[in-house]
């Protein structure tokens, strides 16, 4: 069990390093059904992106040992 904590944990870690890298492309993957056609990314957008991303890093990062 202990061994699959880890690996959720890294996960969690580099899913939280490309929402801070790239937030550009993350914010164009997935619910694209709840976007116009021509939809861009907003300032607001993209940090709250790396924002969410520096969460998912501080997460991953306390459980790991």
């Amino acid at each position: 069990m202990d061994a699959l904590v880890r690996i959720a944990a890294v996960g969690t870690v580099l899913l939280g390093l490309a929402y801070v890298a790239a937030p550009r492309r993350m914010y164009s993957t997935g619910f694209d059904f709840l976007r116009g056609e021509s939809s861009e990314p907003t300032r607001t957008d993209l940090w709250l992106h790396r924002i969410m991303g520096c969460g998912l890093v501080w997460i991953g990062l306390s459980h790991l040992p």
